[in-house]
């Protein structure tokens, strides 16, 4: 919905905001926000993905994102052959995708 202005009415922000972080809907925090009509100010949207930046709903759909985009997330055969490369196992793999959340942790989420 939008306002007489053209732009989307608060609300909309709202579950727009919560959609993209979390793929849900607003929690009361939010709706809170957009029943007092401050999701119309800038200030306000900043202060709002702050804290929702920092809710584990946005880490976790991060993630989810980088391992469908570059296809880690399928559960195909990640195994190598045993004689060439003979210390890829499990074990391995799931250091690399541990490795790979660590990374993804520190280039989005630190602070420098």
């Amino acid at each position: 919905n939008r306002g007489d202005d053209g732009k989307p009415d608060d609300y909309t922000v709202a579950a727009h905001l919560a959609l993209a972080l979390w793929d849900s809907v607003p929690d009361k925090e939010l709706w809170v926000a957009a029943n007092q009509k401050r999701l119309g100010k800038e200030t306000e949207i900043t202060n709002q993905l702050s804290r929702m930046m920092s809710d584990s709903r946005t880490k976790a759909k991060t993630r989810s994102f980088f391992y469908h985009w570059l296809n880690l997330s399928e559960k195909e055969d990640l195994g190598k052959d045993p004689k060439l490369f003979p210390n890829f196992d499990q074990r391995m793999i799931a250091d690399l995708r541990t490795s790979f959340d660590l990374f993804i942790e520190n280039v989005i989420w630190s602070p420098s």
